[in-house]
């Protein structure tokens, strides 16, 4: 692929030629409880918004996902991460620095939910870049508003036009 050939892709699709309209929401889950994952997709459900919710259960596999390893090296970007903060393999705040490490999610929210709370820990999540910190356990109705919350937000950004490209003449 030559740079003319990539500058001209860029440029149709800021033109929409090229782009096809994502219609689906992609919603992250990184939750090992099985109760917690329920309580996602009952909140979920009262949404407008087309959506896809991909849950994964342990830290191990959150990694690979973010590095599009194995039978994730095809799966669709979020638009949005929901990560609990204490999971096995891997911890929240490890794979948190790998989403903001990796170009393609560095910018997408992050809503950690946790059920160990004290200051210095809410300190360290939004050290590590979380958007939002939701301690557990949280009722459905209080999910659901903030849930839809950062869903209004993605869907007024996806109707916004794209910001002009500082390499075009």
């Amino acid at each position: 692929m030559d740079a003319a050939w990539m500058k001209r892709r860029r440029k149709a699709a800021r033109m929409n030629l090229l782009a096809e309209p994502r219609l689906k929401f992609e919603i992250l889950l990184i939750e090992d409880n099985a109760a917690d994952a329920r309580l996602v997709s009952l909140a979920l459900k009262g949404f407008e918004a087309d959506y896809q919710l991909r849950i994964i259960r342990d830290g191990g596999m959150a990694l690979d996902f973010i590095g599009h390893k194995d039978h994730f090296q095809d799966a669709p970007w979020p638009d949005v991460v929901l990560l609990d903060w204490m999971l096995p393999v891997a911890g929240g705040a490890e794979i948190l620095a790998e989403i903001r490490r990796t170009p393609e999610l560095r910018d997408i929210p992050v809503i950690v939910v946790s059920g160990i709370y004290s200051a210095e820990v809410e300190k360290s999540i939004y050290e590590a870049g979380a958007n939002t910190f939701i301690e557990k356990p949280i009722t459905l109705d209080r999910f659901s508003i903030i849930l839809q919350h950062f869903m209004d937000a993605l869907k007024r950004k996806r109707e916004l036009p794209p910001p002009p490209d500082p390499h075009s003449s």
